[in-house]
C-alpha cells in the first residue's frame, strides 16, 4: 500500500507507517493551531514521539497527527488534528496542553503551536469561529519560501558550536520581521 501511494504521500508531505500500538483505538483529542502547510509533519511527529518516549513508562501513550479541515464561516482551513489511544485520553490532553501552549519552551527551534482540546467538548459555533479565524489570521500572515538544493531539508548538519540541527530548522531561524514567525 505504501509503495502504491508513495507519489501522493511525497507530494502532500505525508508519511505512512504503522501505529506503535495497533491494538489501541485512537481518539481525536484536539487540534494544533498556528500550524501551516510548510510545517513538516514528519519532523513534528518524530519530535512529539521522542518527547513522549522520554516520559516515565506509565505516562507514555500512542499518538497520531493528521492534517484535516476545520470548518467555520470562512470556509475550511487546514489544521493538525491530534489523536491518542483511548485509555490515555486525559494523559494526552494534559501532555499536549502543556507542550503546545503557544510558547515554545520544550523543543529547540520548534514551532509555537497552540493545542485546543476538543474531546467530549461541545464546541459552540462562536468558539468554532474564533478558532477558525485565529488559524486563518495566522496563516494569512505566514511567510513561505521554497528551497531546492542538493540535500534534504530534514538532513542534520553540525554547527560550529558542536550542536546539530536540520536544515529546515536553521531556515526557520532567519528573521522575518513578523511576530511569531
Amino acid at each position: 500500500l505504501e509503495t502504491a501511494l508513495s507519489g501522493w504521500l511525497n507530494k502532500n508531505y505525508y508519511k505512512m507507517s504503522l501505529s506503535d500500538c495497533q491494538t489501541s483505538e485512537l481518539v481525536t483529542i484536539g487540534v494544533l493551531i498556528h500550524s501551516s502547510f510548510t510545517l513538516n509533519r514528519n519532523e513534528l511527529n518524530a519530535t512529539i514521539k521522542a518527547v513522549i518516549n522520554k516520559l516515565p513508562e506509565e505516562e507514555r501513550f500512542d499518538v497520531s497527527i493528521r492534517k484535516d479541515d476545520w470548518y467555520f464561516s470562512g470556509g475550511a482551513i487546514d489544521m493538525i488534528f491530534v489523536a491518542v489511544d483511548r485509555p490515555k485520553t486525559i494523559t494526552g490532553i494534559n501532555f499536549f496542553s502543556k507542550m503546545y501552549d503557544g510558547v515554545n519552551k520544550k523543543v529547540l527551534m520548534g514551532h509555537e503551536l497552540w493545542f485546543v482540546p476538543t474531546y467530549q467538548l461541545e464546541i459552540t459555533e462562536d468558539i468554532r469561529e474564533k478558532i477558525g479565524q485565529e488559524q486563518r489570521t495566522w496563516r494569512n500572515n505566514e511567510m513561505a519560501c521554497f528551497v531546492q538544493g542538493f540535500r534534504d531539508l530534514s538532513a542534520s548538519v553540525k554547527l560550529a558550536d558542536g550542536t546539530s540541527q536540520t536544515i529546515r530548522n536553521l531556515l526557520f531561524c532567519f528573521p522575518t520581521g513578523i511576530k511569531g514567525h
